[in-house]
């Protein structure tokens, strides 16, 4: 599956029109969906899919759009659509669910990970952010791939980059709207600290007192370059994947979407929007879903971003309980059997 070159308007950024954009990650040119989209639908591993882009590498990201628990031929088809079908379901304490604490902790820098230290109260980053233990929603992802992608699915999912962009503002004179506290941009022990995403993707403007797109800045990079920010870079080897990432997550291919891929499909922080394909299955209240980028840690607690529909995007705390909405990457050599990527006719995977 590769990008239709034709339909692409090469403006890079985030904020244009509707459509199918090129920006930059870590690999070269992606080519990312943004806007009300209705051709983007995919079935796969008897599920429906949606594809968010197509990586610099080639490979095809999706997000899960519905698990298809009634095992429909068509399992993007409108008539088994439903909110909570776009999450991670399984059983926990006898009873079915999709929701789940990005981490059972928040109190230490470390809790914003993907995967956390042994260490929570170093003083040293690297030792702080190691990737030691699988986060509580990490583990539940981990569970979901096995229990519903066979050997053969396994063997058409790319690996690829997942960023947990663990990256502090060293900047301390960077203070959002209604900040009551100084950060130290160590991202150490339990110190205040903002990370890069926050930076990114809160844009306030004053003289309006509401938040816009103009000044926004998200990003498919999860560093400056290959190497660059490898603790950060979740990859299932570091021989599959060309070296680009850490490999911890040892052998599984599978993450959650990033803030900043929310953010160029066109969400907002802090304002709400109905209007691009990733809104539904966000609605505020039970069918809101965590991304794996962190904001910022504080005295009071450790967050994470989420998505809503009346919110866009927002952070909470990691000890929250929100949906898991798992990611994949299809490689790039794989092939359709049919259909046009409606909802009705979606791309089916051979």
């Amino acid at each position: 599956m590769t990008a239709p070159g034709r339909e692409v308007n090469a403006q890079s950024g985030a904020y244009m029109n509707e459509g199918l954009r090129v920006t930059e990650d870590d690999y070269g040119a992606t080519y990312y969906y943004r806007g009300a989209q209705d051709k983007n639908f995919v079935s796969f591993a008897g599920k429906c899919w949606r594809i968010v882009r197509i990586t610099g590498d080639g490979s095809v990201k999706l997000t899960l759009y519905n698990y298809n628990p009634t095992n429909a031929s068509n399992p993007c088809a409108t008539s088994v659509d439903g909110e909570a079908l776009a999450f991670a379901t399984f059983e926990e304490n006898g009873s079915s669910t999709y929701r789940s604490e990005f981490n059972n902790t928040d109190d230490y820098n470390t809790y914003i990970g993907f995967m956390y230290s042994n260490n929570p109260n170093s003083n040293d980053y690297a030792t702080v952010h190691a990737n030691q233990n699988d986060s509580a929603i990490l583990i539940k992802l981990k569970t979901w791939y096995d229990d519903v992608f066979t050997s053969s699915d396994k063997d058409k999912l790319a690996d690829v980059i997942w960023c947990n962009d663990k990256r502090v503002v060293a900047d301390l004179t960077y203070q959002p709207n209604s900040s009551n506290f100084t950060a130290t941009g160590t991202g150490v022990g339990d110190a205040s600290t903002y990370y890069q995403g926050l930076k990114r993707l809160y844009a306030y403007n004053s003289s309006t007192s509401s938040y816009d797109t103009a000044n926004a800045e998200p990003s498919l990079k999860c560093g400056n370059s290959k190497t660059d920010n490898l603790i950060s870079k979740f990859t299932a080897s570091t021989t599959t994947d060309g070296g680009y990432g850490n490999g911890a997550l040892n052998g599984y291919k599978i993450g959650l979407l990033t803030a900043d891929e929310v953010a160029y499909a066109g969400a907002i922080y802090d304002t709400g929007n109905t209007t691009y394909y990733l809104y539904k299955n966000a609605n505020e209240g039970d069918f809101v879903y965590w991304t794996m980028t962190p904001p910022l840690s504080w005295q009071y607690g450790t967050y994470a971003f989420k998505v809503s529909l009346d919110f866009g995007l927002d952070y909470s705390r990691v000890n929250s309980t929100f949906g898991i909405r798992p990611t994949i990457a299809l490689k790039s050599d794989t092939t359709i059997s049919g259909g046009n990527g409606t909802q009705a006719t979606p791309f089916v995977v051979n």
